[in-house]
């Protein structure tokens, strides 16, 4: 291949690594760990696709098909974003309800968030529940206290420091 076809190539790698993070951005999470794989694996596809064939052109688009799938595969693998919305819904719950609430995700992360007190009222009128949250990713097990009260807007904030209750002020 030519010095022609090889500055060609690297040009359409070039355009590629603003493109596809565009269209990476898509997933629900711009700049997260999916992005950078299909980003990374198109990148690194066409290039070596563009090196290894003959026409500079077929190889770069064989290999950024290639590259991408990859690259979005071992991305999604490594980041279990199934794993920490169920964690969120269930600490949701079990401030909601005062119940413990378990869960599992498809790649077999697990936990558990339930009631580590009662409830109560803060200084700022809000209603607050400590929890305690416990999950299992990748064989290490992890846990935290934490207080989620809930805002005016019937947000939950959630917080590793406890609020004042009303009646301790």
């Amino acid at each position: 291949m030519g010095k022609r076809g090889i500055g060609n190539a690297l040009i359409g790698a070039a355009a590629l690594l603003v493109l596809v993070p565009m269209v990476a951005g898509c997933d629900g999470n711009p700049g997260g760990s999916r992005a950078i794989g299909l980003t990374a694996g198109s990148a690194a596809g066409a290039g070596i696709g563009a090196l290894a064939n003959s026409d500079a052109h077929r190889g770069a688009a064989a290999g950024l098909a290639i590259g991408a799938a990859v690259g979005y595969a071992i991305s999604t693998y490594w980041d279990d974003t199934e794993a920490q919305e169920h964690h969120a819904q269930a600490t949701v719950t079990a401030a909601e309800t005062a119940q413990p609430v378990r869960w599992t995700s498809a790649k077999g992360a697990y936990g558990e968030v339930r009631p580590a007190d009662k409830g109560f009222e803060d200084l700022g009128g809000r209603w607050c529940q400590p929890l305690h949250q416990e999950w299992m990713i990748d064989q290490d097990i992890l846990s935290r206290d934490v207080t989620a009260c809930r805002t005016e807007g019937q947000d939950w904030v959630v917080t590793e420091e406890r609020p004042q209750a009303k009646d301790e002020g």
